[in-house]
């Protein structure tokens, strides 16, 4: 094993009590709000900015940047995990926050415990279970009166106990979501023919699911498991390709699909009253995929004999009866396939050495299994004897786009591992809280 590289962080914070609860109430508000998003609730805090990014077809909603540090400068974390993806750096799945029951931003102090970021941190937690049982369901749709953009969410709870003696609990939330249009714009008819609300092909389908499950193994001994996972499809309108001659060309607008899943187990064990520990082991899955908004994952699909643009039926400059066999339909022209996933192990030991005093010892390991591939050329497929393989970028991927572990060096699967160590001491006196990391 070789170590790459190791970093040393020391901080030393000092927070008064008026500012450490400074976005309660704002915070209270969105969590309890049926129409305000994640985004809205970064948009209240310091140091928080979001960028519009749907320029840019690697992003279906705004990015979120703290204290100025870019994606990977800041992590995201949900029960525990980090859904920050390893090889983009981006915070990929669609949450909502009413299906949260706290959302903390740390961008200005940031505690030892959660790893590597520099600039800021957002966690986010599921409620725990509850003994009694609970069964909520919420639909939000503008499709009941007047002009719809196809707006539709469906929310659902259900919490209980499995067992009379409340040793097992459990609570499930999930969230489907479907947008005929996933930016709504009142100018739309201003710019498309026939007057139409919404754009066309710019829509978004999706799920979220969270679950979570606490055994109670004895009165100072517990398990809790949590599953969160979200999974959207959605395509991304591009206005030259709303060609009037040829409807259908709209069709092959870039369509994307992510995958994102965490699961997360924690033992936690009280030896006394001053004294606890807990051990986790939590696995982390995000897959992204990008292509054609027909053809899409279908990567044969678009090899050409002849992949000259001049061949498609839609071209500006083509040559020659489109009736002529040997045209193709024009598409889009890009293939992107990652997966990321990681296994994490951590313990930590907590102790309250006097009252208002408490130290926290720690650590973490990480093993990640990295998966990229991006063909900027698909047209042209490697049969053909121009074949240029520049075009194609690929590790833990052969050539032809598939899932591969016995290729050569330089394309093989990559795993990287992380490790870090800790240890932190909290004070709280009457008017401060005093923070050192080490």
């Amino acid at each position: 094993m070789r170590l790459t590289a190791m970093i040393l962080t020391i901080i030393l914070s000092c927070l008064t009590l008026a500012s450490a609860n400074s976005d309660s109430t704002i915070k209270s508000n969105i969590l309890t709000s049926t129409t305000e998003t994640m985004e809205d609730y970064f948009f209240f805090q310091p140091g928080v900015m979001t960028i519009q990014r749907n320029f840019d077809s690697y992003y279906k909603t705004n990015q979120t940047h703290l204290n100025g540090g870019g994606s990977y400068a800041h992590d995201f974390i949900v029960n525990g995990l980090s859904f920050r993806n390893p090889l983009t750096g981006d915070m990929m799945a669609t949450f909502t926050p009413q299906l949260f029951k706290s959302i903390d931003i740390y961008d200005s102090y940031l505690p030892v415990s959660y790893g590597n970021a520099t600039s800021g941190i957002i966690t986010l937690e599921t409620p725990n279970p509850g003994e009694k049982y609970r069964t909520e369901f919420q639909l939000l749709s503008d499709n009941f009166v007047g002009n719809s953009f196809d707006q539709n969410q469906y929310r659902g709870i259900l919490s209980g106990k499995i067992l009379s003696k409340d040793v097992i609990t459990y609570w499930g939330a999930f969230e489907r979501r479907y947008l005929g249009d996933r930016a709504p714009s009142s100018f739309t008819d201003n710019i498309l023919e026939g007057s139409p609300n919404i754009l066309p092909h710019n829509s978004h389908d999706g799920w979220t699911y969270h679950g979570k499950i606490l055994f109670n193994l004895g009165e100072s001994t517990g398990l809790r498991a949590t599953f969160d996972g979200a999974n959207d499809e959605w395509q991304q309108y591009r206005h030259y390709y709303n060609n009037p001659y040829f409807n259908d060309q709209l069709e092959h607008t870039p369509r994307f699909k992510d995958e994102n899943y965490g699961l997360n187990t924690v033992l936690e064990h009280s030896f006394s009253n001053e004294t606890s520990a807990k051990f986790s082991v939590g696995y982390f899955k995000s897959e992204r995929i990008m292509g054609d908004g027909i053809l899409f994952d279908g990567l044969a699909g678009y090899h050409r004999t002849y992949p000259n643009p001049e061949f498609d039926v839609y071209s500006l400059f083509k040559e020659g009866d489109t009736t002529t066999a040997g045209y193709y339909v024009s598409y889009y022209d890009h293939y992107l396939h990652h997966i990321s996933s990681y296994m994490q192990y951590g313990a930590s030991l907590e102790k309250e050495l006097i009252e208002y005093n408490v130290i926290n010892i720690g650590g973490q390991y990480k093993k990640y299994t990295l998966r990229y591939y991006n063909n900027t050329y698909p047209s042209n497929p490697s049969s053909l004897p121009d074949y240029n393989p520049f075009y194609v970028t690929h590790f833990g991927f052969n050539n032809g786009g598939e899932v591969s572990d016995s290729e050569d060096w330089k394309h093989s699967t990559k795993h990287p591992t992380e490790l870090s160590i800790y240890i932190s001491d909290h004070h709280q006196a009457e008017y401060f809280t005093f923070d050192f990391g080490l």
